[in-house]
């Protein structure tokens, strides 16, 4: 957590929002962190002193990035420069690869069911999807209090979570669509078959009719 612990909590959402990012809170971090490298050190204090971020705990990150650039360097793996924005669906689809079971899908009341887990879930007010509630994201992790919350939550392309993990997750749409398709097909005919029916019963109803008007003439 990047955000002072000992300061209201609807503040700080208030002022994570004012840096929020339209992907979610994982994106909105990577704001922040590039922010504050922009500031430069005499305005760095007074930019987590007006955010309520705890300035220790992202120059903790900026010591993590720069190690990990470093170990990258020593195994021959190529870096390329991002702009601001660090390329938002390509840190979605590895936060994807990392945190596979934590894929949620919105249901009809406005709360989020685990796809794998089956659990019932809400966004916490905290996050910049809060009052958004995108039909699908990622999440970091739960906690619970009166209702069971995600913790860093990220709208999310479902077609990545297909493409990058089929082993856990199967498209099922078009087989819906076919056995929808199949159910339709069979309820037409018996329609059909049920009007022939009728039509036929009708067909002997007035030959009989005919039959009896003939007779008493």
């Amino acid at each position: 957590n990047i955000f002072q612990t000992n300061v209201d909590p609807v503040r700080i959402a208030k002022n994570k929002k004012k840096l929020g990012a339209i992907e979610g809170d994982h994106v909105t971090l990577v704001n922040i962190f590039n922010t504050y490298l922009k500031k430069g050190n005499r305005n760095r204090k007074q930019f987590c002193g007006d955010f309520y971020i705890n300035e220790g705990n992202l120059m903790k990150a900026v010591k993590i990035k720069s190690q990990l650039k470093e170990y990258l360097y020593l195994i021959g793996v190529q870096i390329n420069k991002s702009d601001d924005y660090d390329d938002p669906p390509a840190i979605l689809k590895s936060l994807i690869t990392g945190f596979f079971q934590n894929i949620a899908l919105k249901q009809i009341d406005g709360t989020y069911k685990n796809i794998l887990l089956n659990e019932i879930l809400e966004i916490h007010p905290s996050s910049v999807l809060a009052n958004i509630k995108p039909k699908w994201i990622l999440y970091n992790d739960t906690f619970t209090t009166t209702k069971k919350y995600m913790r860093e939550v990220s709208e999310i392309d479902i077609e990545w979570v297909l493409t990058l993990c089929p082993h856990f997750y199967k498209d099922t749409r078009k087989e819906y669509q076919q056995e929808k398709y199949k159910n339709e097909s069979k309820m037409n005919t018996k329609r059909a078959k049920d009007i022939i029916v009728q039509e036929q019963k009708l067909k002997e109803n007035q030959d009989m009719m005919e039959s009896r008007a003939s007779i008493m003439k």
